[in-house]
């Protein structure tokens, strides 16, 4: 029959979503509106051994440390790893918008 290490080697294209992650959340007083987060672009094509990417739903990011930040920001991020797999070679950068808002507190009666 065919020989499955051949899908190993057997390179093929796929078009991924791109998975934004993060590391660390907004200051206090300030959320992640997770809803809102942007990428571009929104997908990637990957090109890489059959095999792995049967597996791979999306391309994630680097993780994004947002303890700094207190307003929407746009940071460029490369991408880390598909189905697991650390991507090597060049970085590819995604753009990358993240909104983060005030939370409103309600004011208290006196």
């Amino acid at each position: 029959g065919a020989d499955p290490s051949y899908k190993l080697i057997k390179l093929t294209a796929k078009s991924l979503p791109v998975k934004v992650r993060f590391a660390a959340d907004p200051p206090a007083g300030y959320k992640l509106l997770i809803d809102g987060v942007k990428t571009e672009p929104a997908k990637v094509t990957v090109i890489g051994p059959e095999a792995l990417l049967e597996d791979a739903f999306n391309a994630e990011t680097s993780l994004i440390d947002l303890s700094e930040n207190i307003t929407t920001v746009t940071k460029k991020i490369p991408l880390e790893s598909v189905a697991g797999t650390h991507l090597t070679g060049e970085p590819y950068l995604v753009e990358v918008t993240v909104p983060i808002q005030k939370i409103e507190t309600e004011a208290k009666p006196a």
